[in-house]
């Protein structure tokens, strides 16, 4: 993986801290964004240093100038578990020459309805054997806070590709 030393001693420094931690006040955390209405149904969102925007297609009344509300809730499912796949990997010495994923969330559009089920494919080329990746993957989970949120809700399911080779379907 791409990880220069200053950024793999963060990492380690990081997991390390969270794993071992008995500290229950740094255990705890939060995160903030701010929105603001622009026009239609688009909105500008601050994140940190960050602007982008959230927008409808233009059939469900938006300008489609910025992705989807429901596209921004699966990439922050997705990106916060593959970032929990790069970080243990760094920690733990795993490997991985390449690392997709791609997520599909199912929803139900009557009023009241939500997420009924989200499928995740994470697709990893290594040399690492079968076992050290399928354990890498339980630990992502593991790691995931929004993973672990929406275990609570909605049916998760992971498919785990080792070298093009489905190796494991809903690990949970």
């Amino acid at each position: 993986m791409k990880i220069s030393q200053v950024r793999k001693e963060l990492i380690k420094e990081h997991l390390l801290k969270r794993r071992e931690s008995k500290d229950t006040a740094y255990l705890q955390g939060a995160t903030r964004i701010d929105l603001t209405y622009e026009e239609d149904v688009r909105h500008k969102i601050k994140a940190k240093d960050f602007t982008f925007y959230v927008d409808e297609s233009e059939a469900a009344g938006g300008t489609n100038r910025g992705p989807n509300p429901l596209s921004f809730f699966i990439t922050g499912a997705l990106s916060c578990l593959m970032n929990q796949y790069v970080r243990l990997a760094t920690v733990d010495d795993i490997d991985i020459e390449e690392l997709s994923g791609s997520v599909r969330g199912h929803f139900d559009r009557r009023i009241k309805g939500g997420f009924t089920r989200m499928i995740y494919d994470i697709k990893i080329k290594s040399t690492e054997n079968k076992e050290r990746i399928l354990d890498l993957a339980k630990n992502a989970e593991d790691y995931c806070y929004v993973h672990n949120t929406l275990t609570k809700a909605v049916m998760m399911e992971t498919n785990l590709y080792l070298n093009e080779e489905l190796i494991s379907m809903n690990l949970l």
